[in-house]
């Protein structure tokens, strides 16, 4: 493998992803103020910058879904700083559990649980001594670690079976005084109990009853007054137990609800008398409750409690007790209106109370803010929930488009420095595979079915697109406002005016589904808006392909669209050319056998490239608006022995290079009249398959980003006068799951950055932009 060293440097520009499905999958620190949530395998690291939250670091590692976390912050012994340190725990579907610590976040422990899913995490401190964290699936499993002792490791000390029962929600708390703390553990568990015990002696304390169904989530807060502990159930009810040390045993008349006494022992000695009881039930939601959080004791809006619940009616609710009677009241409500989003799966507070993270089903986020005495809605950072099958830049580079086989389509552009989902332009019945755009106005995109459909950009867009990137984007003529999808429809339907939209719907009752309604941006659309008002109509589609749609391409001056299906037969393996002026049929190109995995227009518009399943590649010629075949590899004298996975031509249109499933890329050249061959020295052998590629040039010297099966991005350097492949750098920030597509930013808009700009898709739900800074070559 060729490697040349040079000052090339890369950072991660942006990264977007959405949360996995999971009740516990996100957390917010409050001493640092940042968010973590998992995505995938990965763990993304939100941080403000500007007052908007972006990515700021991504944690790998982790080889399954990462299924629940939580932070903790603890003082810091080791120097003067009063500044805490902060540890975040994560759990995945398989049973690992990995102990994050400093900054930059870095892995310091890892260890199996087991092989179930991990389901909740607690970690809590006790003054400097030690701190504890529990992981529940099955099994509870208690960890300790001493803080005075220098670079100590968590360390198990007990494990509670629970049996045939699940634990869906664990929390630790501490009562007592000084050196007289007595941990104090919660379960929630499948069968309707919470399950508290005493950790010193390692003792089960009782059960709480009340709950009908499961228990999805625990939570304690600690008052001057006392402990309290909320429970939310699949009851739809949420109930709030206090925990009070015993001062004296009297009777009293007045009406109490039932005690449950306990005693304790601190490790000194001392026997001391608590009692729980039932606080108060809070019949809140319609659906499932899956998630309660305390507001920070210190909360800049109240003295009082708050507590904050989430539920599958896709709400999320503030609770406080009143002043007077200490009867508990919904002081807010919010969450989804519109769209299919299934609910609600967590919410958390953010530092001094002020400030409300959620995220549901489909893993979007959504945040609040308490602004002059009401809550407002604020854009967060968000993304694919599924693989991130394909991305296109607009050929002006002011936007790129990335699909998914979350069967959406997503638009994402700058906005105050910053990378947003500016809209929602597809949201499909089936998995999309392959976008392209063909204009900064239209593009085209395939999802698993036969055919390949055009969307054009309504007024609305363009208006507001303007408005928040201060870039500007040709209006066509006789645009439409917007676009709907009726009930049961794949097609986004053109808008041309509200008043036309409400005649219609008003025949049939059952085609009122959202409607789109005209709107003015000053900050990124919210979710709510991005599922219903940011479609792009459907302008056509194209039939002619016998099985489901698999590459996509368009020439670069915007005349033609190039698309295949997959095949496992000669005569299904054809490459329909289509005329963007009429959008019909121009040519049918038949040579391969299997399906074509990938095609490529030249810059000039001239040559198109196939590369196939076959192990081949066929170049044809374009004379007017038909193509002849002039020249392809033999299988007899076969380069490659596996799928050949992308292309990609140089930017003088000279040479192009393949890499395939057989970890090589190789370049290819005109050798003679029309016939192209190998002209690289050796093929460049990877340690992965390639699957993503795309070339760029620089000074004398062409570079080619490659992505891998595993997800790591690396930058090849390739050499005209030696015709060498070196490499010269691998990107430390790299993907987790396999790499999917590769595109530079269009070279229009490199001499505004100063840098090169790479945006890749990945198997692991996210799109990401890279910087890339070539060095300083004369």
């Amino acid at each position: 493998m060729a490697t040349e060293s040079q000052d090339w440097n890369a950072n991660m520009k942006f990264c977007a992803s959405n949360s996995n499905p999971s009740p516990q999958i996100l957390d917010w620190d409050l001493t640092n103020d940042l968010i973590a949530f998992g995505s995938n395998c990965n763990i993304h690291i939100l941080s403000q910058s500007n007052g908007n939250f972006s990515t700021h670091q991504v944690l790998t590692g982790h080889t399954s879904n990462i299924s629940c976390l939580r932070w903790l912050s603890y003082p810091n012994t080791k120097t003067t700083t009063t500044t805490p340190l902060v540890l975040l725990v994560t759990g995945t579907t398989g049973g690992g559990i990995r102990v994050w610590e400093n900054s930059p976040l870095k892995c310091t422990q890892t260890f199996i649980l087991g092989e179930n899913s991990i389901n909740s995490i607690s970690a809590r401190m006790t003054g400097l001594v030690s701190h504890l964290i529990t992981a529940a699936c099955s099994e509870v499993a208690i960890f300790r670690r001493d803080l005075k002792v220098s670079n100590a490791t968590f360390e198990e000390i007990h494990r509670i079976d629970f049996g045939y029962n699940y634990v869906l929600g664990v929390d630790i708390t501490y009562i007592g005084t000084g050196t007289e703390l007595v941990p104090i553990l919660a379960c929630g568990s499948d069968n309707g109990k919470v399950h508290l015990y005493n950790i010193s002696d390692l003792t089960k304390i009782c059960d709480l009853l009340g709950h009908e169904d499961w228990i999805r989530n625990v939570e304690f807060c600690e008052t001057s007054d006392g402990q309290y502990l909320a429970t939310a159930s699949q009851d739809c009810y949420v109930r709030i137990w206090r925990l009070n040390l015993v001062i004296e045993c009297e009777e009293s008349a007045e009406l109490k609800m039932k005690e449950i006494v306990f005693h304790t022992s601190s490790s000194s000695g001392v026997l001391k008398s608590y009692k729980i009881q039932l606080e108060t039930v809070l019949q809140c939601h319609e659906d499932w409750c899956y998630s309660v959080s305390w507001a920070p004791v210190s909360s800049s809006i109240s003295s009082s409690l708050k507590l904050l619940t989430a539920s599958m009616d896709r709400t999320v609710a503030v609770w406080s007790p009143s002043g007077t009677d200490g009867v508990w009241e919904e002081s807010m409500r919010a969450g989804e209106v519109g769209g299919n989003t299934l609910g609600l799966y967590g919410a958390r507070f953010g530092p001094g109370g002020v400030k409300i993270v959620s995220h549901g089903y489909q893993g979007a986020l959504h945040l609040w803010e308490y602004v002059s005495d009401k809550w407002e809605g604020r854009p967060i950072v968000g993304g694919h929930f599924g693989t991130v099958s394909d991305l296109s830049w607009s050929p002006s580079g002011k936007y790129f488009i990335s699909v998914s086989s979350d069967q959406t389509a997503r638009l994402w552009a700058e906005w105050c420095e910053e990378w947003h989902e500016l809209a929602r332009t597809q949201i499909h019945g089936y998995d999309l595979v392959r976008c392209c755009a063909i204009s900064d106005t239209m593009y085209v995109s395939a999802a698993d079915e036969k055919v390949v459909r055009v969307f054009s950009s309504p007024l609305t867009f363009i208006d507001n697109f303007k408005h928040l990137t201060n870039q500007s984007i040709s209006r066509p003529l006789n645009v439409p406002l917007g676009a709907n999808v009726p009930a049961l429809g794949l097609s986004n339907k053109a808008v041309f005016n509200v008043t036309q939209q409400t005649k219609e719907n008003t025949f049939d009752d059952f085609k009122n589904a959202p409607q789109f309604t005209p709107f003015n941006l000053s900050s990124p659309p919210l979710e709510e808006t991005l599922l219903q008002h940011t479609l792009w109509p459907e302008e056509r589609k194209l039939y002619g392909h016998t099985f489901e749609v698999y590459a996509l391409a368009t020439s670069r001056d915007g005349t033609i669209v190039a698309s295949a299906c997959k095949a496992s037969k000669p005569d299904q393996a054809g490459v329909i050319l289509w005329s963007v002026e009429k959008w019909s049929q121009i040519q049918t190109l038949s040579f391969h056998t299997l399906t074509i995995s990938k095609l490529a227009f030249s810059n000039n518009s001239q040559l198109l490239l196939a590369v196939s399943r076959d192990r081949t590649w066929s170049l044809w010629k374009r004379n007017g608006m038909q193509f002849e075949l002039i020249s392809h590899s033999k299988l007899s004298v076969m380069k490659h022995t596996r799928i050949i996975w992308d292309c990609s031509w140089t930017m003088d249109d000279v040479y192009f290079a393949t890499g395939s499933r057989d970890m090589k890329i190789i370049v290819w050249g005109e050798v003679v009249d029309s016939k192209w061959d190998c002209v690289s020295q050796k093929p460049l052998t990877l340690e992965e398959a390639v699957t993503a590629l795309q070339f760029c040039h620089f000074s004398k010297r062409h570079i080619l980003a490659v992505g891998l099966e595993n997800g790591k991005i690396l930058i090849v350097t390739f050499c005209e006068e030696t015709k060498d492949l070196n490499i010269v750098k691998f990107l430390d920030e790299y993907h987790a799951a396999m790499v999917t597509c590769i595109a530079w930013r269009p070279e229009s808009t490199i001499g505004m950055h100063r840098n090169y700009q790479l945006a890749t898709s990945s198997a692991d739900y996210s799109v990401r932009i890279y910087n890339i800074s070539p060095p300083n070559i004369v």
